[in-house]
């Protein structure tokens, strides 16, 4: 759930939930509500959440927490092929490259709605 990836990395980065609810214009009970699923944030909201950290609004919805939100050069080999992993994922490079670009594509399309709606 998005709340419990909200908690994790304010948590990693050593955050109360009122100092997250400053830096986003809000009031703690606010904020709290979207670390507990009683509210799903806005894109724009999603957005300044993700500026806060300095990730994406994608590597945010996909945050895993403890460093695993991003792939990393695994050891795995696959034929000739290096693999990337993390702790839950092993894709051939390919996949992997094609998995970015389908994500900047979607970053691109959530900040276009963001733009229209706001």
């Amino acid at each position: 759930m998005l709340g419990e990836k909200l908690k994790a990395i304010r948590k990693e980065n050593k955050l109360t939930q009122e100092q997250m609810a400053e830096k986003l214009h809000m009031s703690q009970p606010a904020y709290n509500k979207y670390e507990n699923d009683k509210s799903s944030p806005s894109a724009d909201l999603l957005k300044k959440i993700s500026e806060v950290f300095n990730i994406s609004a994608d590597e945010l919805l996909n945050y895993v927490g403890n460093n695993n939100a991003h792939f990393e050069n695994g050891s795995t080999n696959q034929g000739n092929e290096i693999a990337y992993t993390n702790t839950y994922y092993t894709i051939p490079k390919e996949q992997f490259d094609l998995l970015l670009e389908n994500q900047k594509q979607l970053a691109s399309l959530i900040e276009k709605i963001s733009a229209k709606l706001g």
